[in-house]
């Protein structure tokens, strides 16, 4: 999960507060931007505002990459904050505290995967 007290940064505290918010809005709160990119390029990005229940519009933009079988997204920005970068980050500090195969089983726990031994 992603943990604010990974960052002290203003962006991804905000970032952590208002993701469950915008994920769990019904669809007729969510704004699709008009596009402005290249269909026939590799990447692009899908921008949309999100109003939630207090009113407040937040910007949540999917990255996607045009490959073999088509468009898929591979990232998510919710208020410029980047869902791989954060991730990426929290994941990193946990393998430097501990390793990368114990950071491989925790989450092999946690999904309920039986490893190989």
């Amino acid at each position: 999960m992603i943990s604010a007290a990974a960052s002290s940064t203003p962006s991804t505290r905000r970032f952590c507060s208002v993701t469950p918010k915008v994920f769990s809005s019904s669809t007729n709160r969510v704004e699709i931007l008009p596009f402005r990119g290249d269909t026939e390029g590799k990447y692009s990005t899908v921008k949309t505002r999100v109003k939630l229940d207090d009113g407040t519009d937040v910007p949540v933009h999917y990255d996607l990459v045009n490959g073999k079988d088509g468009w898929r997204m591979f990232n998510v920005k919710i208020e410029g904050v980047s869902y791989v970068v954060n991730f990426r980050k929290e994941f990193e500090a946990e393998i430097e505290a501990s390793s990368l195969a114990a950071v491989i089983e925790r989450l092999e726990d946690e999904a309920g995967i039986a490893r190989d031994e």
